[in-house]
């Protein structure tokens, strides 16, 4: 399946209905798209104000009511309803905040949301309150420490999942350093996602599922690209029975695992 009606996409994400939500990064916009061929719903463009963007660099949601927004150049948490209606802006420059610059994010089962600190280079997990509840990686050095986080994803209820210059690294829920995965395991990547108890990455070409400690599980060839559309692909998101993968000007969305690897 082909979804169409962006362009210039940077990231994207996949409610738990089946919602596709796409920034559009050089466009400061937001489009909701629909597989059951609905018209797309946008919102945004270039601004300061409620309803603009500057460089939003991701975004992150369970369901249909809460989509959050890491508005990177206005510094700032967005959330919005389904219908892209703004519901609360978490600004990050007001007293008190302890981070900056919000390259990431992603939500919890629990409703918690979990952002990439720019400035200080951490991972902040905010509650339901808007409050600092758990702090990821911190700063200094040796197992857990974090150098230069550009990207996180959570399995919902177990696994923080963080991309950082020593590769992908791995916390519980509590904070705890579980493993790192470093490029002799994961090889060079665009973008990953959480799979199961394990995690899925995006090539140019492919994408490969691996397990939690970096087993190779399964490869799948990404379909070829018709002539004067774009070829690289920029994102990747699953759900377990789908990885939906993003290019600048569509969504595909293909099997996962792939048919042959779930009769195995």
């Amino acid at each position: 399946m082909v979804l169409r009606g962006v362009r210039g996409a940077t990231a994207f994400c996949v409610s738990s209905p089946g919602t596709v939500y796409v920034l559009e990064a050089g466009h400061d916009r937001l489009v909701r798209l629909s597989a059951s061929g609905e018209k797309p719903v946008e919102t945004g463009g270039f601004g300061w104000g409620v309803d603009g963007f500057d460089r939003p660099s991701d975004i992150a949601a369970l369901n249909d009511f809460e989509i959050f927004v890491s508005d990177l150049g206005n510094d700032r948490i967005v959330r919005l309803d389904r219908t892209l209606g703004l519901t609360s802006v978490f600004e990050t420059r007001s007293e008190n905040v302890t981070f900056r610059f919000p390259l990431s994010v992603a939500v919890t089962e629990f409703g918690k949301l979990l952002i990439v600190d720019g400035e200080y280079g951490r991972i902040i997990e905010l509650g339901k309150d808007d409050r600092v509840s758990t702090i990821f990686g911190g700063t200094g050095t040796g197992h857990g420490f974090l150098r230069k986080p550009v990207k996180v994803r959570s399995d919902g209820n177990a696994r923080v999942l963080v991309r950082d210059e020593s590769g992908i690294v791995a916390f519980d829920t509590y904070g705890k350093h579980l493993r790192t995965l470093g490029s002799g395991l994961t090889g060079g990547f665009i973008a990953f996602d959480v799979l199961g108890d394990g995690l899925v990455l995006l090539d140019t070409g492919r994408v490969r599922a691996l397990s939690a400690t970096g087993e190779f599980r399964w490869e799948a060839k990404l379909p070829g690209v018709a002539v004067g559309e774009p070829g690289v692909p920029v994102d990747i998101r699953s759900d377990g029975t789908w990885t939906y993968v993003l290019y600048p000007d569509r969504v595909v969305r293909l099997h996962a695992p792939p048919p042959e690897e779930r009769k195995r």
